[in-house]
């Protein structure tokens, strides 16, 4: 199977002050790095899990991916095709497959707008108008399990579970092959959660739809992904099928993460692994691992230099150099 989304080596950087104040300021690098050197791969009908603290670097690398934002270096391949370096006629065809969730459902609603006239923007924005563009509404909504006539309706008018819902559904619009979903369920009641990650399963079983997730919610990822990514200060500190990950973890920081979330095993003695002190600002990025300032098992090598892959080839990577697995001397 081809893959749907290749993400090789990418780099995204931020300008911090202008020309004129770096040069006053003999400052030759006047910028931070936001991804560094990420790599990923979907596959169509697949589901992807992007886990991070905030700060982490999860939005940027998903505004990259809609190509929202500048890219330093690196590649973006969309069935097969670079993204990179298009302009905004070439790749507004691809922006068609590639649909956004918003974090902030009701948000990301237009208050003055109802719900059928949300729905509609995509066909519009994209001169994809239906023939019959109200019974297209409608259907939309019944994919999502609402009923046609809440279309009338404005989003103040509508509980969280329901914008979410209208979300999907806006997202569902042009039939995109990949959705980036950005936190899917926050701010929802735990039932109202299930409820929407049951929704994208069903979808996506449906229509083959593939799924990348950013999320902080480690389970919402073990219970919907395939495939999983730690993320810390732009970087992928580990990234295997979610089992693998979840149950073999190799980073520091990722049992670090998972011991935070309790066990859906009852009977599990649980062991919470607290990570001292703050996540580091990008204007002062550590040398070396970027973890070491917090990691229990942190030694001079992890402050100066970034490991390779443990893994470089097999589908489980892990960036440590002292894994779990192994024992310290």
């Amino acid at each position: 199977m081809e893959p749907l989304l290749e993400v090789d080596q990418l780099r995204v950087r931020f300008r911090t002050k202008g020309s004129v104040k770096a040069l006053l300021e003999k400052d030759d690098d006047p910028f931070i790095d936001g991804v560094m050197g990420v790599s990923l791969t979907i596959y169509p009908g697949q589901t992807f899990g992007l886990v991070g603290e905030s700060g982490s670097g999860k939005t940027t690398l998903a505004r990259a991916v809609m190509g929202l934002v500048p890219v330093q270096s690196g590649a973006i391949r969309f069935n097969g095709k670079n993204l990179i370096g298009l302009n905004r006629g070439q790749i507004k065809p691809f922006r068609r497959d590639i649909a956004l969730m918003f974090q902030d459902p009701a948000g990301s609603l237009s208050p003055r707008l109802k719900i059928r006239s949300i729905l509609a923007e995509p066909f519009r924005i994209h001169n994809k108008l239906p023939d019959n563009l109200p019974d297209e509404i409608g259907r939309l909504l019944k994919m999502v399990n609402l009923s046609p006539a809440m279309g009338d309706l404005y989003p103040h008018q509508l509980s969280g579970g329901q914008a979410r819902r209208v979300g999907v559904a806006r997202a569902l619009a042009l039939s995109p092959k990949l959705i980036i979903a950005d936190e899917p369920t926050a701010g929802l009641d735990v039932s109202v959660q299930g409820e929407i990650l049951n929704l994208m399963a069903r979808l996506q079983d449906e229509l083959g739809v593939s799924f990348l997730i950013i999320t902080h919610n480690l389970a919402v990822v073990r219970h919907v992904s395939d495939h999983t990514a730690i993320m810390y200060l732009g970087r992928f500190l580990e990234q295997g099928p979610t089992q693998t990950v979840f149950h073999h973890m190799q980073h520091p920081y990722t049992q670090a993460l998972l011991s935070a979330h309790a066990s859906p095993d009852p009977d599990a003695v649980h062991h919470r692994i607290a990570i001292s002190g703050e996540i580091p600002s990008l204007f002062s990025r550590p040398k070396g691992c970027e973890f070491h300032t917090r990691c229990p098992r942190a030694k001079d090598v992890c402050r100066d230099r970034f490991p390779q892959a443990a893994e470089p080839i097999k589908a489980h990577q892990y960036f440590c150099h002292f894994p779990l697995s192994e024992s310290l001397q």
